[in-house]
């Protein structure tokens, strides 16, 4: 009777156990303090990087509970920030210090809160994993690869050449120029890599010496919006983009009283064909400045034009030119030229 007794007993007894038994065999089990449990905090997804304010305490996926108010003080100096975590449960909050600090992360949700105490020193040795026992070059091809990859799928749509910027040092990563993308591109972009380079970061700069900005040569690369597309100035855009910076910067030097205020000063740069020297009348008193200016975009802009894969501009159509004089004068307060054909 006692075994049939527990026989009969067996299925409640196995449905009474049954939810946590499917919970250690594969089932989700639910992080968060709605039934008096404390926020979460995963302390090995918690990671300390160099920032340039000082440093991130970032946190991956999963870090803390999802929307927890999260607070990073600096138990050395006292100095603390606070952010809200993400959706995801990714955090990533900035505090005045170094990498010899700790600091003391607190979440807070639902009138709860637990602390933990993190250290570039703690999160280098157990959140990289595998990182520990790569070489520092590896490590350092790891990272331009994480940060090559965000830059190349960031957004490069615009509408004005405003809009468009080149890709750059972000966290521990350090480059001389990368890939060109839209303003808002290079934000998301960046946002997106100071959380998911943190291992490699902290990993880099425990353990890896002389790291830092490399010595960049100069280079020219002028941006502009291409159709909606940032990207670089197309070789065939240069002779309007050289006419309207030496436009702007000789309208700003055109006013006049008199004749005797004016004076023409020559305005070719080397890399555009035109019909002959040209010369352009502005205030004497700003002869030197402006034609210092027209000097710095000759440099800049047909430097880069001869250094990219441009075909040669194609001359303009011209008329034979008429033999005259050409002398400068103030008209209607505005330095302008005159020219007197020869009889």
């Amino acid at each position: 009777m006692k075994q049939l007794r527990i026989a009969h007993c067996l299925p409640w007894l196995l449905i009474a156990i049954s939810p946590p038994l499917l919970n250690h065999c594969g089932g989700a089990v639910e992080h968060g303090t709605e039934t008096g449990n404390p926020p979460v905090v995963e302390q090995q997804k918690l990671h300390v990087v160099l920032h340039e304010d000082g440093v991130l305490v970032v946190g991956d996926p999963g870090a803390v509970s999802p929307g927890a108010s999260v607070s990073v003080t600096n138990t050395r100096s006292g100095a603390r920030s606070e952010a809200s975590a993400g959706s995801d449960g990714s955090v990533s909050v900035s505090v005045p210090g170094t990498l010899e600090d700790e600091y003391e992360v607190t979440v807070s949700s639902v009138g709860r809160s637990q602390t933990v105490r993190v250290s570039a020193a703690a999160s280098g040795a157990t959140n990289t994993g595998g990182l520990a026992a790569t070489s520092c070059d590896g490590l350092e091809q790891l990272l331009r690869d994480q940060v090559d990859s965000e830059y190349t799928a960031a957004s490069k749509a615009c509408q004005v050449d405003s809009d468009c910027t080149t890709t750059g040092a972000v966290g521990c990563y350090y480059t001389c120029g990368g890939p060109i993308s839209s303003v808002a591109g290079l934000q998301a972009a960046q946002r997106a890599l100071l959380e998911s380079t943190a291992p490699v970061c902290a990993e880099l700069t425990s353990r890896c010496p002389g790291r830092g900005p490399p010595g960049c040569p100069l280079l020219f690369n002028t941006i502009a919006c291409n159709d909606g597309t940032c990207g670089q100035l197309r070789c065939a855009d240069f002779p309007k983009r050289i006419g309207q910076q030496i436009s702007a910067l000789l309208d700003e030097a055109r006013d006049c009283t008199s004749d005797a205020d004016c004076t023409l000063i020559p305005a070719d740069v080397s890399c555009v064909d035109g019909c002959g020297p040209t010369s352009i009348s502005v205030r004497a008193d700003r002869e030197a400045q402006l034609s210092s200016g027209i000097q710095d975009i000759d440099e800049r802009l047909c430097t880069e034009f001869a250094q990219r894969p441009c075909p040669p501009l194609p001359a303009p159509p011209c008329l034979p030119p008429l033999p005259g004089l050409t002398r400068p004068v103030c008209n209607a307060g505005k330095c302008d030229s005159e020219f007197t054909p020869l009889p």
